[in-house]
């Protein structure tokens, strides 16, 4: 167990988080195949890749349960340290960081009044990429930064996606919905785009 935690103990969240890493995994293939291949090397079998084709899916075997797991484990621990030391914090709460796309006016729109600022973030900024949205013309990225404190974040479901070996690049933090998020920056043109003066939203509290 680490000295440092973000939490008073980890394991709770630790073994939600894995459970939920597993569930999440696509045992069809991708990353199930190769984690299947390293299992079986791991135990000694000697069969070829293309004999083991298609034998993936979720472990019913005890051992290869166990061993899934201790992967997860293992991953969960390391992100929970990256969230830790590499994302920005002010005190108790997380710098967090969400790119959207939405209309040129937006900032000075009724729109920006009731918006509810969503609750999938992310932790580094430079990993905020809008993967949705509208990309028509008309429609611009806009990167909000914001704050939260670290008891309103979904820990196992973000330590689920952070350990993700396909999704471990977007770095996310899941918001408890509902959650009051004060406007600490808004970016126009997106992760490199400019800071714009935000005047009397700077630091009005938006829902998440």
């Amino acid at each position: 167990m680490r000295l440092l935690q973000l939490f008073e103990s980890l394991e709770e969240y630790a073994n939600q988080a894995v459970k939920l890493a597993l569930q999440n995994l696509d045992w069809s293939g991708g990353d199930a195949e190769w984690l299947w291949q390293d299992y079986y090397a791991s135990t000694g079998d000697e069969r070829s890749e293309d004999e083991l084709s298609g034998k993936w899916g979720s472990p019913e075997d005890p051992q290869a349960l166990q061993w899934f797991e201790n992967i997860f484990a293992e991953r969960v621990y390391d992100k929970e340290d990256d969230i830790k030391t590499l994302a920005d914090w002010d005190g108790n709460e997380i710098i967090i960081y969400r790119e959207i796309t939405a209309s040129e006016d937006w900032l000075s729109s009724a729109e920006i009044i009731t918006a509810a600022l969503g609750v999938f973030w992310s932790w580094d900024k430079n990993a905020a990429e809008a993967h949705w949205g509208s990309f028509g013309s008309g429609h611009v990225h806009w990167l909000i930064v914001s704050k939260v404190p670290k008891g309103r974040v979904d820990w196992p479901s973000t330590l689920a996606k952070n350990a993700s070996f396909s999704a471990e690049d977007e770095k996310e933090i899941e918001v408890m919905e509902g959650t009051p998020l004060p406007l600490l920056a808004v970016y126009a043109g997106g992760i490199h785009g400019t800071e714009v003066d935000l005047g009397a939203l700077k630091g009005k509290k938006f829902s998440a």
